[in-house]
């Protein structure tokens, strides 16, 4: 189980994750890359040096990954969200919830 909390910025672009445990495969602009949580001890993960670089590889062209932290066990973390122009109070203001609840931004392919 992981504990999601979207990260909500308005375009047109479209990202999607899909969640496996504590991998996090993400899809945006034909590009697709995943983020392995496994074996992370409790705590915050560092994700940023202290010039606020990525310390996290991707092939995206941004880091989606805000926050992440593991509490008893339990993966959070924080992903950037691209909702549209009609988006749904949800959408725009979404609260932390469990990946497998996760109603918007979820890969079905």
């Amino acid at each position: 189980m992981m504990k999601v909390l979207l990260s909500p910025q308005r375009s047109d672009d479209e990202i999607l994750y899909s969640f496996n445990d504590d991998v996090i495969t993400v899809y945006y602009n034909g590009i697709v890359d995943t983020f392995d949580f496994s074996g992370v001890p409790d705590g915050q993960l560092v994700l940023t040096d202290e010039d606020d670089n990525s310390l996290i590889e991707t092939s995206l062209p941004f880091n989606p990954i805000e926050l992440a932290y593991k509490e008893n066990g339990i993966l959070h973390v924080k992903i950037r969200y691209f909702y549209k122009q009609n988006a749904t109070e949800e959408e725009r203001f979404p609260e932390w919830t469990d990946s497998n609840d996760l109603k918007v931004g979820v890969y079905n392919g």
